[in-house]
């Protein structure tokens, strides 16, 4: 349970008095004003003058981080501007402060650079101002903070839906709130409201109805949620124990496809891609619960390609969206990515959330553009070569009878959401189901002896396809 502390301020803004000069004297920089910033575009209008007989290239940078209630979205951004020796002039850099609650750390510089495509460095800085902004909700809104709302993997950290307000808004146009009263509600500005409403239209996360809006992928309440925790429960239960009966034939079966030239005896072979088929915890978890029986329960024959035409960091998965209000109690946990290229093809699995850097501007990129992201050096994923189709063997036999218990766990899904009002069963509906029962057959299995534990801290799986 998510609760929070009662407060009755809307905003309070804090200046601290910190400035520092790399090359004092050169650039004058006037009063730093961030009073009345809200949410949203802002823009800070600051007198700079180049002192000296040069030409200065001048980078101002802003960057925000948020320590919020549950969100803590963080942004960065740059502007660059020419300064002429001698002359005054007015900047304007822009700040974005996102629909958050709780406080908003604020660190504005100015850089002094040779290059304006140069990274930039400590002693390339002259100027710096830190502020600190608090925003509060109101007791309208209160009620709304009192459980965490959740989306699939990676997009919960995507600008659009990375703050609190956002998870709100989608709530209040659910329950029929128009923009106005909206507005009311937070304390703040109707085109503040009709910005973020007009976002999510244009992403085609929302639709005009009439006089009203409605999101176009399934907004799971919290008692639907629970209601459809019971079911995953059910399902995790009888495939934890379905496969841990079927994984006594794995030493049989890797015994058969070494004797049939399919794989080397030596799971030492890295390149052979026999490395991964000596490990049964990754078989399962990735290969067995997400590449097959996912599958077959949210995209039916087609391959799970929950990310395509997108990326992991842009994520703009409309087809898998959904929003489930009540906390990562009733969502499950696993990150699944499948990745096909023009010759090759990779998967991505991990058991909590994917780990990676995003390039600050990585949301200007065109999609399936390269580079918008690497990974994290604290969390390096296990690499492993494959070929499915010499897996094939193994996941068949670990999935043998899984079909029944697939069906089982769709047809009471099903008449769960209609029973709640959803006019329709989703991809995003099966995706959430989905995600639920793999965590929870995992950890099932886990607990159970079947699988060995990783003892690294966050469990990330790399599988590649070699070329060829």
């Amino acid at each position: 349970m998510y609760k929070f502390v009662k407060v009755l301020l809307i905003l309070t803004m804090i200046t601290i008095p910190f400035t520092v000069s790399a090359d004092d004297g050169d650039i004058h920089v006037g009063e730093v004003d961030l009073s009345g910033l809200g949410w949203g575009n802002q823009t800070v209008n600051i007198d700079i003058e180049n002192k000296t007989q040069n030409v200065k290239f001048i980078v101002a940078r802003t960057h925000l981080l948020f320590e919020g209630l549950y969100a803590n979205p963080e942004f960065t951004t740059k502007k660059v501007y020419i300064l002429e020796p001698e002359q005054k002039l007015m900047i304007a850099p822009e700040i974005f402060i996102p629909g958050n609650y709780g406080t908003a750390n604020i660190e504005f510089k100015l850089y002094d650079v040779v290059d304006t495509l140069d990274e930039l460095m400590p002693w390339t800085k002259f100027f710096e101002q830190p502020f600190i902004v608090k925003f509060h909700p109101t007791d309208e809104i209160l009620p709304y903070l009192q459980e965490k709302v959740t989306f699939p993997p990676r997009v919960d950290v995507h600008p659009l839906f990375n703050n609190e307000f956002i998870r709100i808004l989608i709530t209040l146009l659910a329950e029929g709130k128009n923009l106005e009263e909206i507005a009311k509600m937070n304390k703040c500005k109707v085109s503040f409201v009709e910005e973020q409403v007009h976002l999510l239209i244009k992403k085609k996360y929302v639709e005009v109805d009439g006089d009203s809006y409605k999101t176009t992928f399934p907004y799971i309440t919290r008692k639907e949620a629970e209601d459809g925790k019971r079911i995953a429960d059910i399902a995790s239960d009888k495939l934890a124990d379905l496969i841990a009966k079927n994984i006594k034939s794995y030493p049989s079966v890797l015994e058969s496809m070494i004797q049939a030239k399919m794989i080397p005896n030596d799971k030492h072979d890295f390149l052979s891609g026999a490395t991964l088929l000596f490990n049964p915890t990754p078989v399962v978890s990735v290969l067995a619960l997400w590449f097959e029986m996912g599958k077959n329960f949210i995209s039916r024959s087609a391959p799970l390609l929950i990310y395509n035409g997108t990326d992991v960091c842009n994520a703009e998965i409309l087809q898998y969206m959904y929003m489930v209000d009540g906390g990562p109690f009733v969502n499950g946990s696993q990150f699944f990515g499948l990745f096909y290229g023009e010759d090759s093809y990779s998967l991505m699995f991990s058991e909590g959330p994917l780990q990676i850097n995003c390039k600050e501007d990585f949301n200007l990129y065109k999609v399936k553009r390269t580079g918008v992201w690497n990974y994290d050096v604290k969390n390096l994923p296990e690499f492993f070569i494959i070929d499915t189709a010499d897996a094939r063997p193994l996941i068949n036999m670990l999935t043998i009878g899984s079909k029944v218990i697939l069906e089982d766990a769709y047809n009471a899904l099903k008449k769960n959401s209609y029973k709640h009002g959803q006019d329709n069963v989703y991809i995003g509906h099966r995706y959430w189901m989905w995600n639920l029962i793999a965590t929870l057959t995992l950890e099932k299995l886990y607990a159970n002896g079947t699988l060995e534990k990783s003892d690294k801290e966050e469990v990330f799986y790399r599988f590649d396809k070699v070329k060829g």
